[in-house]
Formats: structure tokens, C-alpha cells, sequence
């Protein structure tokens, strides 16, 4: 019977334990560059020169005022005015809650029990119970609400080395969920001309290098994907 109870014990508590916001409504997956198309930006050595961003958008809220968590309420995480809160089911009239966690790893939830625009009672997370809140919070609704990507598949990023001489020096990395594709982890030398800015380009992506000295690489993408 050993191996069947350990076996159970591994499972999380929860079924949808690994991601925090699965229960967020009308969630979709989204990807951009960063830095974004003709931003000048600044990095030292070691930093990502261009990374691939993975993130989820969902359906939600920002409060318009703060929130201080009622007395039962066993998670005390103050609530700040621009407080982006994610949508999830409810037989109210509105519940969300937070991208951030509380200190008790949970997102915080908020419910409209009326739906007149304003938070009435909150909990410390979407399955405990809600107690009624000081006064009334307003919100207003997005369609835009980021959310983190627990798993965020295949990503791509391209790290400044510095340079030497006449050559800027890059290294190439391809990454699965997060972790580095050992395999996959390439080398670069990109020849370096003494006038700025000079453009150059690198896996199919375009760059203007504007200054380049030990203090970093002052530069912009040019591309708008890859």
C-alpha cells in the first residue's frame, strides 16, 4: 500500500495547484518582443538584448480606489488604487481577483454582490468565504488583464556579451517552459563599424546600434517580430 499512498501525496491539493489564475474567464494567450519596435533602451553585459514574451490576457478589473482586507479575513495584502484583478465565475453579479498573490500564495478575491460598480465583500482567496469590506470599492472593468504563462512553451532570446574590437558579441539562447535548451545555446559575432548609429541584424532581426561603450549598448530594435 506504500507506493499507491505516496503516489497520492505527490498529487497537489489542488488539481489547478501549478497555476494560480486558471480559473481567470476568457483567458488568451498573447506573445510580443521586448523591447518593443523603435524603443531606445540601454543594457550592460549580460542582459537580454531581445527575449520573446509570453504572457495570458484575461477579462477583469482595476480598482479605483484602495481596499484594506476586513478583519476575518485571514490574508491582509492591501489592495492599492490601479489594482489589476482577473475575472472568475460567480452567481453574484462580479468577482475577481488579484494577478499578484498574498502571503498565503493565494490570489485575493473581491465579489459585487449587487453589480453597481462597486467591490461589497472580500476573501482570501476564490473558494473561501467573503466578508464584507469596510466601504464599498469602486472598479472598472477591463478586457485587458495580464496574467502570468505558468507554462510558457517555446521562447527565444538573444544576450548582450559586450564586445571586442571591432566585433559586438552575442549569445543566442532557445528556452522550453523557462529552462535553457543546453543544445540549442549558440555563440555570435556581429562585425561593429566606428560610426553611430549603424544598423545590424541578427536572426532575422533588425537593430540600431546608437552608442556602445563600458557603460552598455545603447540601442532600438527595429523589427516587429520574429
Amino acid at each position: 500500500m506504500l507506493a499507491p499512498i505516496l503516489s497520492w501525496m505527490s498529487v497537489p491539493a489542488w488539481g489547478q495547484a501549478l497555476d494560480d489564475w486558471s480559473d481567470a474567464l476568457n483567458i488568451r494567450a498573447t506573445s510580443y518582443l521586448d523591447p518593443g519596435p523603435a524603443h531606445v533602451v540601454q543594457i550592460s553585459v549580460g542582459e537580454p538584448l531581445v527575449r520573446d514574451i509570453k504572457e495570458r490576457i484575461a477579462t477583469g478589473a482595476k480598482l479605483l480606489e484602495p481596499v484594506a482586507m476586513p478583519e476575518k479575513v485571514s490574508a491582509k495584502m492591501p489592495l492599492r488604487t490601479g489594482e489589476p484583478l482577473f475575472q472568475i465565475g460567480t452567481k453574484k453579479a462580479f468577482k475577481a481577483c488579484t494577478v499578484r498573490l498574498n502571503e498565503l500564495r493565494w490570489p485575493t478575491c473581491l465579489i459585487d454582490d449587487d453589480g453597481d460598480g462597486r467591490f461589497d465583500r472580500a476573501g482570501r482567496n476564490s473558494l473561501a468565504p467573503a466578508h464584507p469590506l469596510a466601504a464599498p470599492a469602486a472598479y472598472a472593468t477591463s478586457s485587458d488583464i495580464r496574467v502570468p504563462a505558468v507554462a510558457s512553451g517555446f521562447s527565444r532570446a538573444i544576450l548582450y556579451q559586450g564586445f571586442a574590437g571591432d566585433a559586438l558579441r552575442l549569445s543566442y539562447r532557445e528556452f522550453s517552459d523557462d529552462i535553457a535548451r543546453p543544445a540549442f545555446s549558440e555563440d555570435l559575432s556581429v562585425p561593429l563599424g566606428k560610426t553611430f548609429p549603424q544598423k545590424f541584424a541578427v536572426k532575422g532581426l533588425v537593430f540600431t546600434i546608437h552608442s556602445i561603450d563600458g557603460m552598455g549598448l545603447e540601442y532600438s530594435l527595429e523589427s516587429t517580430a520574429w
